[in-house]
């Protein structure tokens, strides 16, 4: 009895991840993680602001990790170089920002213990207008949907 009811308790967690966290007019989608290596992590997701007013998402924190931070990736003269945000991230009113690979992101340093695959994560939002919203996020593999090379062009 008891293991099934973890069971259905870890596939009612695993259904709700997948679905977009909203709080008032900011929306929270397609959010996921992937392990770099075993000290660190990154996340993606697509953030949408549906209210009328601008907002900035100023920081991040996870149980998961020792520090979490908004990253951009720069590409200088042929070699990526990742930038932390302190300032955060714009978020106009009825404007979209998208974290993908090879772009901005979120980065876990310090992991409390290596992100295996399946896994779920959460990950808290920090906004200006005082707004938070916590997603859960699916660890995926690396390997799926890999970095763009810089030139945008395929392999």
């Amino acid at each position: 009895m008891t293991h099934s009811f973890v069971r259905g308790a870890l596939a009612a967690l695993v259904a709700l991840a997948a679905l977009p966290a909203l709080a008032d007019g900011l929306a929270v989608e397609g959010a996921y993680a992937v392990r770099s290596n075993p000290m660190s992590g990154a996340a993606y997701m697509t953030l949408r602001n549906a209210g009328p007013g601008d907002d900035r998402l100023l920081s991040l924190d996870s149980p998961a990790a020792q520090r979490t931070e908004l990253h951009s990736n720069e590409i200088t003269d042929g070699v990526a170089r990742m930038r932390p945000m302190p300032e955060g991230l714009p978020l106009p009113a009825g404007g979209t920002a998208v974290l993908e690979r090879g772009g901005l992101h979120v980065m876990f340093m310090g992991l409390t213990a290596p992100l295996e695959d399946g896994e779920i994560v959460p990950l808290t939002l920090h906004f200006e207008s005082g707004r938070t919203i916590t997603v859960a996020l699916r660890v995926t593999p690396q390997h799926a949907g890999e970095i763009p090379p810089p030139d945008g062009d395929k392999p």
